[in-house]
């Protein structure tokens, strides 16, 4: 019958990372005709949302991850989607890969599918970690001209320290390869830093060059290389601190897809932990590692000039989750003696 509507399809979504008014773990509505714009409503708290969109006014946006709980529609259940947004009752949808794109992974020989880990970063820090990360963070932010860079560098601290596979032996391997990762990252961190603090700085050809090494680009491939086999869709016993000190994170299946292909800025996020005894630095990491796969994930596959032209902008939202970040790790690590 011409000149009605389409009727919206309806699912049911559950929060994975939080933003804005929304919590990790929360059940949402969301209301769609077409798949890429919808319209979100929180259960439970039926103000909150109504509450963010007043404060917020148009200023930043957010974005959240969130899994299909009841499908609908273009998505079925267990379909990873990104929602960005800045009114949070009205989001933008990103969805998943399409299924035809890539092979879903075969459980390893005699483990189980509900036993299935994918793969778990694991990161011991100290009192002193934290500060030097700290340290440097304050230093990143005293160069405007740093602009998306800053966040190049700063997400080169946070690599985690190991990585937990299913097989053992290949889980060396890939020990291995995130060593020479984590050497090369600290190789093209502190001449870059120690350039970008001086007067008249700019950000040129070489300055890139410096920071986008070979030896990066190898170990990072190294990395890609070892991991690939092992992310999962089906995802068990994610791993969880064991300790104070213990910072723990899963790569997902959705994620890693998003960017396996992509260079350092996009890849480098998916290492970053997302877990800790400290409920406020859980958050914080959470929230950086969203927004560095969000923003960087985008500029991945635009031209080299126009990434250069708009990544020597300060982005507010990497530089106010940072700062959060740089403040939780400093809380969380505040009277702790060296490991």
């Amino acid at each position: 019958m011409s000149g009605v509507p389409d009727v919206p399809y309806l699912v049911l979504i559950r929060v994975l990372t939080p933003g804005g008014p929304y919590s990790e773990g929360q059940i949402l509505s969301l209301a769609f005709s077409d798949p890429t714009i919808g319209r979100a409503c929180s259960h439970g708290a039926p103000s909150d949302a109504h509450q963010a969109e007043l404060r917020i006014a148009g200023l930043v946006p957010e974005s959240i991850s969130v899994a299909i709980v009841s499908p609908a529609g273009a998505y079925k259940s267990d379909d990873i989607l990104t929602l960005s947004f800045v009114n949070p009752a009205l989001v933008r949808i990103h969805p998943p890969p399409t299924r035809e794109t890539f092979a879903i992974p075969v459980p390893p020989r005699g483990l189980a599918a509900t036993e299935l880990r994918g793969v778990v970063v694991r990161s011991r820090w100290s009192g002193e970690a934290a500060r030097r990360f700290v340290a440097v963070i304050d230093k990143l932010f005293t160069v405007d001209r740093l602009g998306w860079y800053r966040h190049s560098l700063a997400m080169r601290m946070l690599l985690p320290d190991e990585l937990v596979l299913p097989d053992p032996d290949i889980g060396m391997e890939a020990g291995r390869q995130l060593a020479s990762l984590r050497s090369a990252a600290t190789e093209a961190l502190g001449g870059p830093l120690l350039a970008a603090l001086v007067p008249q700085f700019a950000i040129d050809s070489s300055w890139l060059e410096s920071i986008e090494t070979p030896t990066l680009a190898k170990a990072l491939a190294g990395v890609r290389e070892s991991v690939a086999p092992h992310i999962t869709v089906e995802l068990g016993t994610l791993g969880e601190p064991d300790s104070p000190d213990m910072l723990v994170g899963t790569i997902r299946f959705a994620e890693y897809q998003a960017a396996r292909n992509e260079g350092a800025d996009a890849f480098i996020p998916l290492l970053i932990p997302q877990r800790s005894t400290h409920e406020v630095l859980s958050q914080r990491l959470r929230e950086y590692r969203s927004a560095l796969l969000e923003l960087f994930g985008q500029t991945a596959r635009t031209s080299t000039s126009v990434r250069l032209k708009q990544m020597t902008i300060p982005n507010h939202v990497l530089d106010d989750r940072l700062w959060n970040l740089a403040g939780a790790l400093q809380d969380a690590f505040d009277d702790r003696t060296v490991a």
